[in-house]
């Protein structure tokens, strides 16, 4: 009788598992029962950054010191308050429904930067993700698809974003910042 390879089996049952896994995912199936529990709410949180990625944002419109758009079956409404020397470029509060803009963001910018701002903030209210990480990332791709700049004007905005960010830190750190900051 011939043996089998030990990392022959060890891949095949990973596969297997794999298997049982996506069809969990899908719902067509009974939670697999090789896997931890610590997989499966990490894989479930995965595929729902997933899906969250490919969400889109409509009807965004802006009303004077308003930011007002729909995502994910939610219609969003914030207040845009220009404050000086914000230390993120952006921010937003957790008990109002307000984003603050650092008001060293040229005009054309602040708008793109009130999408993403509002959608970083919805995302840690509604799914709790963590607006460094996971929920700066998908404001990140939603923020893309709602301004339509094209990549050059893309490079351009996250320039002047991380040029006034890093000014900001320098000022608070009292150390002198060498590039001249434009409004």
């Amino acid at each position: 009788m011939k043996r089998k390879s030990p990392i022959r089996h060890r891949v095949k049952a990973h596969l297997r598992n794999r298997r049982r896994v996506r069809s969990y995912m899908r719902g067509s199936r009974a939670p697999p029962t090789r896997i931890s529990r610590k997989r499966v709410s990490f894989l479930i949180k995965h595929n729902r950054l997933q899906q969250l990625k490919h969400r889109s944002v409509r009807n965004v419109s802006f009303d004077r010191d308003f930011i007002s758009f729909e995502f994910d079956g939610e219609i969003i409404r914030n207040k845009i308050v220009i404050v000086p020397h914000e230390y993120w470029v952006g921010g937003w509060s957790r008990s109002k429904n307000e984003v603050y803009i650092d008001d060293d963001v040229p005009e054309k910018y602040r708008r793109s930067l009130a999408a993403h701002e509002s959608i970083e903030k919805f995302l840690y209210e509604e799914y709790g993700l963590s607006p460094d990480a996971e929920g700066h990332e998908i404001a990140e791709i939603l923020e893309k698809k709602v301004t339509n700049l094209n990549e050059k004007e893309w490079e351009e905005y996250s320039k002047a974003v991380e040029r006034i960010h890093r000014a900001e830190l320098s000022r608070i750190e009292g150390k002198p910042y060498k590039h001249i900051i434009h409004r």
